[in-house]
């Protein structure tokens, strides 16, 4: 790819090198580790939600739009699981990035 900047012979500084690294490791990791976003749904009635565990992408669902859940768990059981991948990955980011932030529910990691 010719990207290589020389740092395991010597050509670039260790801490210019650890900086690019956790740039890269950075842009592809959430803000937070585990929430749900909710939005539309299919029909007046439903909402959608998403949901993401520990920054795995773990489904979707459609719920009621009086359903109510106080825990990650209770989203969980909601959603149909699909597989988690970069193309999910950047949608999911992408969506972050907008005025949407209502929308999202966060969680605090299991202690």
């Amino acid at each position: 790819m010719h990207r290589c900047k020389g740092a395991c012979i010597g050509l670039e500084p260790a801490e210019e090198y650890n900086e690019r690294v956790e740039a890269a490791i950075e842009s592809f990791t959430y803000e937070h580790g585990s929430f749900v976003i909710t939005g539309l749904g299919r029909r007046a009635d439903e909402k959608s939600i998403v949901v993401v565990e520990n920054g795995r992408y773990l489904g979707f669902g459609y719920v009621d739009e009086t359903f109510t859940a106080r825990k990650l768990t209770d989203f969980k059981e909601a959603i149909t699981r699909y597989n988690d991948n970069k193309d999910v990955q950047q949608i999911i980011r992408q969506y972050l990035r907008t005025k949407h932030k209502d929308k999202v529910k966060i969680f605090k990691a299991a202690a």
